[in-house]
C-alpha cells in the first residue's frame, strides 16, 4: 500500500499532489485503473514525487523506467527495461502476441510487427501479473522516450481501466508526448513561500538578512532545487550574490544542461561561476601594428609619385640645357 512517512529532507508541501496519486493508486487497488502524467519545469520535483511513490509502495508489483535522451533514436528501448521483471510470464500471452514481443525485443526473428499488436502483448503482461496484484508503472522523463515506447505505454495507458494497473509519468511541461497529451494530469509549481523559506533556511547553515532571503526566493521563484543547490555554490557570506546565480541558472540553456540531483532528472542547475573569486579588473592590450579598416588591415602608404612636368617647364629644361 502506498504508506505515509514521513517526508524526507528537501521533500515539502506536496501532501496535495501526494493524495492525488494516492487516489489513482487506490482506485486501481479495487479494479478501476487509471493514470496520471505529472509535468513540471525543470527541478519543480517530479522524480522527487515519484520517488515518494515508488519507495512507499512495498509489496506492490513495481515496474518503473527512466527516458534517456541517448536511447531516444532506439525503437521500444524503454518498453524493454519496464517489461524485463515480466518476461518470465511471456508463454501465457496469445502466440501472435507472443511472436510479436519476441522480435521487437531481439528474441527472435521475423518480420516487422504492428505497434498495436505490441500493445496488446505488453497489456497483456500488465494483465496476467495484475491477477496477483496491484501493478504500478512509474515513467519518469516521458518527454525521453523512443516514439515506439511512448505510443506503446500510451495504448496502454487507454486500456487499463477495467484492471488493477496503476501508470504514473513524469514529463516537462515545455515538451509533450502526443500519446500521453489527453490523459489526466497533475502540474507541480513551486513551494509555497512558507515551505521555500523552511527548505532555503535548512540548509544555509548561517542566518541570512532577511532582505537577502526574500531576493533569493524571488529569483529562484520557490524552485525547490534551486534552492538546494544555492548553499553548494554560494555560502553565506556571499549569499547576497545569490540573486545573479539563480538568474542564470534558470535560464533555458541551464535547463538544457539540467541532471538528475535529489528534486528532478533535469535540473536547473546553478553556473560555478558564482562561486568563483571576484572578478579581476580585465587586462586592455594594444595592438601595435597598423590600424584596422573597414575592409581589412590598413595597407602600407605606396611612395607619393611627382606629377607629370607641363610642356612649358620641359621647353624651358630644354633652352637651359643648350
Amino acid at each position: 500500500m502506498i504508506s505515509r512517512p514521513r517526508a524526507p529532507r528537501g521533500f515539502l508541501a506536496r501532501e496535495r499532489e501526494l493524495e492525488r496519486i494516492r487516489a489513482v493508486v487506490s482506485a486501481a487497488r479495487e479494479g478501476r485503473g487509471g493514470a496520471l502524467v505529472v509535468d513540471g519545469e525543470p527541478g519543480i520535483g517530479k522524480t522527487a514525487l515519484l520517488d515518494r511513490v515508488r519507495g512507499a509502495a512495498d509489496g506492490e508489483c513495481l515496474l518503473r523506467v527512466t527516458g534517456l535522451e541517448f536511447e531516444a533514436t532506439f525503437s521500444y528501448a524503454a518498453l524493454h527495461t519496464l517489461c524485463a521483471p515480466l518476461m518470465s510470464r511471456l508463454e501465457r500471452l496469445p502466440e501472435p502476441q507472443r511472436d510479436a514481443l519476441r522480435v521487437v525485443f531481439g528474441l527472435a526473428e521475423g518480420d516487422a510487427t504492428t505497434r498495436f499488436l505490441v500493445g496488446l502483448a505488453v497489456r497483456g503482461l500488465l494483465s496476467d501479473a495484475a491477477e496477483d496484484r496491484l501493478v504500478l508503472c512509474v515513467v519518469d522523463d516521458a518527454h525521453w522516450l523512443d516514439r515506439a515506447s511512448a505510443q506503446t505505454l500510451g495504448c496502454v495507458a487507454h486500456r487499463d481501466d477495467s484492471e488493477r494497473i496503476a501508470m504514473v509519468s513524469a514529463l516537462r511541461e515545455s515538451d509533450s508526448v502526443p500519446e500521453l497529451l489527453d490523459l489526466p494530469r497533475l502540474t507541480l509549481g513551486g513551494l509555497s513561500h512558507e515551505a521555500a523559506g523552511t527548505l532555503l533556511a535548512s540548509e544555509f547553515h548561517a542566518p541570512l538578512d532577511r532582505r537577502v532571503r526574500e531576493r533569493i526566493l524571488a529569483e529562484a521563484q520557490c524552485n525547490p532545487l534551486a534552492l538546494l543547490e544555492l548553499p553548494r555554490t554560494v555560502g553565506p557570506s556571499r549569499a547576497a550574490e545569490a540573486s545573479d546565480c539563480l538568474r542564470r541558472c534558470r535560464s533555458p540553456a541551464a535547463s538544457r544542461r539540467a541532471s538528475h540531483d535529489g528534486c528532478d532528472r533535469s535540473p536547473p542547475r546553478p553556473a560555478p561561476s558564482c562561486s568563483s573569486s571576484p572578478s579581476r579588473r580585465p587586462v586592455t592590450r594594444r595592438w601595435s601594428g597598423p590600424p584596422p579598416t573597414c575592409s581589412g588591415w590598413a595597407r602600407t602608404p605606396s611612395p607619393r609619385r611627382r606629377p607629370p612636368p607641363s610642356p612649358t617647364a620641359a621647353a624651358a629644361c630644354a633652352s637651359t640645357t643648350r
